[in-house]
């Protein structure tokens, strides 16, 4: 049997990373809107030129590259191949990338969708310090990178 030897080949998404903390950012400012009876901004993601009829370009702000980079890394060595958790941390981000980008994408094909007031309660939580945003997303990726660190596979 060949020595194999594992080692950890992903990261936070310096992308995912932004996208996050740009939707908590904006979470938070339209709660604080709307508790105030002021116009709430569109959500837009970080990196996006803004024009609602160039398609294309609604791409740039959900790229993956780097995710899916660090994926192929963990995979493609037979005798250094990543870890378990580096699957765990990749794939995680693309597919938090790639919801972000369909709610994104979706919300320029319908009308007002919710309530007013679920929309705002949602906004509250999403822009909570403990919210979807930080914990459920980012911290996530950050507790798989510590304990595949510590414990390795």
């Amino acid at each position: 049997m060949p020595n194999v030897k594992t080692s950890k080949k992903s990261d936070i998404d310096p992308n995912f990373q932004k996208q996050v903390d740009n939707m908590k950012d904006k979470a938070r400012e339209d709660h604080e809107m709307r508790k105030r009876g002021e116009q709430v901004k569109w959500l837009v993601p970080q990196g996006w030129d803004g024009d609602p009829w160039n398609w294309e370009s609604m791409k740039d702000p959900f790229k993956r590259e780097k995710a899916n980079a660090d994926y192929i890394k963990a995979c493609s060595d037979q005798m250094n191949p990543g870890r378990t958790g580096d699957l765990i941390i990749t794939t995680s981000q693309i597919g938090m990338l790639a919801t972000m980008e369909r709610a994104f994408r979706a919300r320029h094909s319908f009308h007002f969708p919710r309530p007013l007031a679920h929309q705002t309660c949602r906004r509250k939580g999403h822009g909570d310090e403990k919210g979807i945003f930080k914990v459920s997303m980012l911290d996530y990726i950050n507790q798989v990178i510590k304990q595949t660190a510590e414990k390795g596979d």
